[in-house]
């Protein structure tokens, strides 16, 4: 989640109340879930969406074992894997 909650304006049965305290609750308790320095980065990546480039960015940058998204459209499989050497044969899903 971003500090732009990006979230409750595509999801306008969100409040922002709900979003912050999900944030608080993610930084309080996934550890190294917040990443700085990767800002430099963004310029650079290009993603089908490129709202998406600060994830891409975070990710390089900390040098992430995995990127968990439902959002696979904007982060496709065919430019990620041969450029970022993203592993996409290792997935999963959750229920809800």
């Amino acid at each position: 989640m971003t500090n732009g909650f990006a979230s409750y304006r595509n999801r306008p049965d969100l409040k922002r109340e709900q979003l912050e305290k999900t944030r608080e609750a993610m930084n309080r308790n996934v550890r190294d879930c917040l990443v700085t320095g990767h800002e430099w980065l963004i310029p650079s990546l290009s993603l089908p969406d490129d709202n998406d480039r600060h994830v891409l960015a975070a990710a390089i940058h900390c040098r992430a074992d995995l990127i968990v998204t439902k959002n696979l459209k904007d982060f496709p499989e065919a430019s990620l894997a041969r450029v970022y050497h993203v592993d996409f044969e290792n997935t999963f899903s959750v229920t809800t």
